[in-house]
């Protein structure tokens, strides 16, 4: 068993982590479970619909043949039609105890189980309503005719169909009617099965690749939006989304843009603040400094001191009015400017 710490180090590649995957693999995921419910039923439906089917000529069948019964004779006077004649049917008259009294088959015919049972089975099924059992026979068919004039036979094993009828004289039970139609419900089945296994493979495959690609087609705006984003820069905010609108992912390229705009214009007010608040500032701080290195290169009066200190003290009046009147918005650094002037203004 693989340690958890060792399966987080495990990397896992990106295509199959990322949410063009994850939607595919979830949808394929619930088209499979629908898929599988789907072919189930259509199994299940074609089962009964193949199993009624042949119930119904059952019972037809044996309704035709019923009406055809000799009671004075104890005989069936319908003839063995195609179907009887080419394996597909047998007809068996039965004595009540089980015992064959007329039978209309293309040959010979033996039983996998004793026949004791399969005869059981039988009269079951007639003396109660004409249930349908199922038996497996053996059934010896003409094949070819030989030289000397001779039928050469092939034992033929088939699952057949029974329904039998009760034929009644007066109250008394006389004899019983079976009748069976060999049966290719399994075969169906089984090539419906085949037929399911194949598709549903097939159809998961087909919409799994159709499921990534149009995952990837509609999340290619998302990839755009992620790489227009990580090229705009501080010094370089002329960049856009420029996607068309008219869905949820071009609506909010839109409003990227729109707030891309609003940024831009004002990193460029806050430029061009910076600039001119240079500009303006380069005199007044030259006029202090200058005043400061001559008040200092020697001794002064005390005219002179005050004269210098008036001189400075004009100049800082006249920045923090720059100060006040150029702050792009409220709560700005160089309100704090005129904080800062009354100590300073206090040293000289």
């Amino acid at each position: 068993m693989i340690p958890r710490s060792r399966l987080r180090r495990l990397r896992i590649p990106s295509a199959i982590r990322g949410v063009r995957a994850r939607l595919t693999l979830w949808y394929v995921t619930v088209l499979a479970v629908v898929l599988v419910l789907s072919g189930a039923a259509v199994y299940t439906i074609e089962r009964q619909s193949l199993t009624a089917a042949l119930a119904a000529r059952l019972h037809t069948r044996a309704q035709q043949l019923a009406a055809t019964y000799d009671a004075r004779h104890g005989q069936l006077l319908a003839a063995p039609d195609g179907a009887a004649r080419s394996g597909g049917e047998i007809v068996l008259l039965l004595t009540p105890q089980g015992r064959i009294v007329q039978r209309q088959a293309a040959g010979a015919m033996t039983t996998k189980a004793p026949w004791g049972l399969v005869s059981r089975d039988l009269r079951a099924a007639a003396l109660n309503g004409g249930q349908v059992v199922k038996a497996v026979l053996m059934v010896a068919l003409p094949s070819t005719e030989t030289k000397g004039g001779g039928i050469q036979t092939t034992i033929k094993p088939g699952l057949f169909r029974f329904t039998g009828v009760p034929l009644r004289v007066g109250s008394r039970v006389a004899a019983l009617l079976m009748v069976g139609l060999s049966s290719d419900v399994s075969g169906q089945l089984a090539a419906l099965a085949r037929a399911l296994e194949l598709t549903i493979p097939l159809a998961l495959l087909i919409c799994a690749v159709g499921g990534y690609w149009l995952a990837d087609r509609a999340l290619r705006p998302v990839r755009r939006i992620a790489r227009t984003a990580r090229e705009i820069g501080a010094t370089d905010m002329s960049r856009r989304l420029g996607l068309r609108p008219g869905d949820e992912l071009g609506d909010l390229a839109a409003t990227i843009d729109d707030m891309l705009d609003r940024l831009q214009g004002a990193f460029s007010r806050q430029r061009q603040f910076t600039d001119d608040a240079g500009h303006e500032l380069r005199t007044p701080l030259a006029i202090i400094d200058l005043e400061a290195a001559r008040i200092l290169d020697r001794l002064r009066t005390m005219e002179e001191y005050q004269h210098a200190i008036a001189a400075m003290r004009h100049e800082a009046t006249h920045l923090t009015r720059l100060a006040a009147r150029r702050r792009p918005g409220a709560g700005w650094a160089w309100q704090s400017f005129t904080g800062s002037r009354g100590p300073m203004a206090g040293a000289f």
